[in-house]
């Protein structure tokens, strides 16, 4: 009996001490469940750079104690040997591999990039943007191509306006900016004073210059300086060639002087640019103060086209041209008209009605001056009446006409009556 009860009581404290292990197990396996492991970094480890080579940028904006790989004994969670491990604010950290570095968002992905030796060359440094603003001065003299002082030249300046950080919406993109500064002295010098908006403190700025007389006259030559804030820069000089002078005279196909009509100088190395003028009563025209090269000349009028063969002039720097030849107009098939009224004068915008023999319509529009004197294009070679539609008028009676192709039909005046207001 004594024996049997030994028996038990042996199996008894067995089984309790195996049930005690269990529970130990348990309560310790779910502890470490619940823990995470931290790896700390090594005390011979060096901090992340804030270069943009492994953390962020210094005006990155975000808390670099938060951001993985970031440096200063903050550390990343060890990856738990999952596939995609996660970042404690549940992005991507990328796996093992990728854990702990943080790309700088600025600098561009160089994973493609691999030097000669099989390195990754690191990815480039991007200048901080914290936009200051601070003085230069400038200085420098204008002289024309026979080394004469050219007084008057104004120094133009183009250069680009860092963009400005604007809170959530991030930084306003950068623009060009041309400024006039100043024009210079008797004896062709200058010496300004100019404020800009430097991407900050430290970094050189660059500005390029050139000078301009008027709206033609240009330096032979731009130049393009690095400078700092409340630098002082001086020999700055420009050449300016002189402007030349080109005259002539307007004639239509009867080579009648045409008084006020337009005439253009266009350079043939620069498209369609061109610089104009207006004739005299007789005709004549001049321009002043063009810059030297070549131009080909040609006008237009109120019913006019500029002739098939346009006069090529070439200007010296100083020369006086006379052109030895006219600048001539051709006509376009037209309707010379006046409109006149017993009240009034009309004037201004009016719309025309042409009729061919078999009543088929078309519209045409023109514009009569003060004195109501039109010139009517888009005249169709088969029109043979014609009528006229002005706002505040009815509509003019039919007048008959004959077309005479590439010349003006004078249909003399044409009487507009009021149209009745309401109530009349």
């Amino acid at each position: 009996m004594k024996r049997l009860l030994v028996i038990v009581a042996f199996v008894v404290v067995v089984l309790c001490a195996l049930a005690g292990g269990v529970y130990l197990l348990m309560v310790d396996g779910g502890s470490h469940a619940r823990s995470p492991v931290v790896a700390d970094l090594a005390d011979d480890e060096p901090d992340a750079p804030l270069d943009g080579t492994g953390g962020p940028l210094s005006d990155d904006g975000g808390d670099s104690s938060s951001d993985a790989g970031s440096g200063g004994g903050t550390t990343n969670p060890v990856d738990d040997g999952s596939e995609d491990a996660t970042n404690p604010d549940g992005s991507d950290s990328g796996g093992t591999e990728d854990a702990g570095e943080t790309r700088n968002p600025d600098a561009g992905d160089n994973n493609g990039d691999v030097d000669p030796d099989g390195t990754k060359p690191p990815p480039p440094v991007a200048v901080e943007i914290d936009p200051t603003e601070g003085y230069v001065t400038l200085a420098g003299r204008v002289i024309t191509d026979v080394g004469d002082p050219y007084p008057g030249a104004g120094i133009m300046l183009k250069y680009i306006v860092p963009g400005k950080t604007s809170g959530e919406r991030g930084r306003s993109p950068s623009g060009t900016q041309t400024r006039s500064i100043i024009a210079t002295d008797n004896d062709g010098f200058y010496r300004i004073g100019v404020k800009l908006v430097f991407p900050n403190e430290t970094t050189p700025f660059s500005i390029t210059l050139w000078a301009q007389a008027g709206n033609d006259l240009r330096s032979t030559e731009e130049q393009t300086i690095s400078i700092n804030i409340d630098e002082t820069r001086e020999g700055i000089d420009f050449t300016i060639a002189r402007g030349g002078e080109l005259s002539g005279r307007v004639v239509n196909h009867e080579f009648e002087a045409m008084s006020r009509a337009m005439v253009y100088a266009q350079r043939t190395d620069q498209g369609s640019r061109s610089f104009t003028v207006v004739t005299e009563n007789d005709g004549t025209f001049t321009f002043t103060g063009i810059r030297p090269g070549e131009y080909r000349i040609f006008a237009s009028a109120d019913g006019y086209q500029p002739a098939e063969e346009m006069p090529v002039v070439t200007v010296a720097p100083g020369d006086s041209v006379a052109m030895t030849e006219d600048v001539m107009l051709k006509p376009f098939t037209a309707i010379k008209l006046r409109l006149v009224a017993n009240e009034d004068q009309p004037n201004g915008q009016f719309g025309v009605i042409f009729y061919n023999a078999d009543g088929k319509a078309s519209r045409s529009t023109a514009k009569a001056d003060s004195k109501g004197v039109a010139m009517v294009g888009g005249v169709p070679d088969d029109a043979v009446e014609m009528e006229v539609e002005l706002k505040g008028y009815e509509k003019s009676a039919r007048i008959r006409f004959t077309v005479v192709k590439d010349s003006h039909t004078d249909v003399g005046e044409i009487t507009l009556v009021p149209a009745a207001r309401d109530g009349e």
